[in-house]
């Protein structure tokens, strides 16, 4: 996310925000453990669904059914109750990006451009200039 949680001064939303981080990141985990073979990226969004989808896509049979076994076997262990499960983590979620969407001005973007550049958190795809682009952009959209 684009604001460090620690420049939230209300308990509730780094609450909020944390709790939309652990239901971002057990369908991740579940993914891993049932598919370790399958190429995996941290900056993905998993969902359950998308794990059920790409063990049915398995074109080798044999690692199909031990994915299948996997997946049986963890959700005895976690007493995984799909529904129950699924709605409270999207409820969560949903939860979560009503605090993580909050109105922004130009002030508030340049200031977190200098905030992330200092921490060494814009490289790559975020260089600074690029992001910079970016508010140019939402500036002219915004009209």
């Amino acid at each position: 996310s684009f604001m460090p949680s620690s420049f939230l001064a209300d308990p509730v939303e780094k609450a909020s925000l944390n709790l939309g981080e652990l239901c971002r990141r057990i369908p991740a985990m579940m993914y891993r453990k049932v598919l370790p073979n399958s190429p995996f990226d941290d900056k993905e969004s998993y969902k359950v669904k998308y794990m059920l989808e790409d063990i049915e896509e398995l074109e080798d049979e044999r690692e199909k059914t031990e994915a299948r076994k996997r997946w049986q076997a963890l959700q005895q262990t976690l007493n995984w109750r799909k529904t129950r499960h699924t709605r409270a983590m999207k409820s969560i979620q949903d939860n979560r990006n009503d605090i993580a969407h909050p109105d922004i001005d130009e002030e508030q973007l340049v200031e977190s451009v200098e905030v992330m550049k200092q921490r060494g958190n814009l490289t790559g795809y975020c260089r600074p200039q690029i992001v910079k682009e970016l508010i140019e952009m939402w500036k002219l959209l915004s009209k």
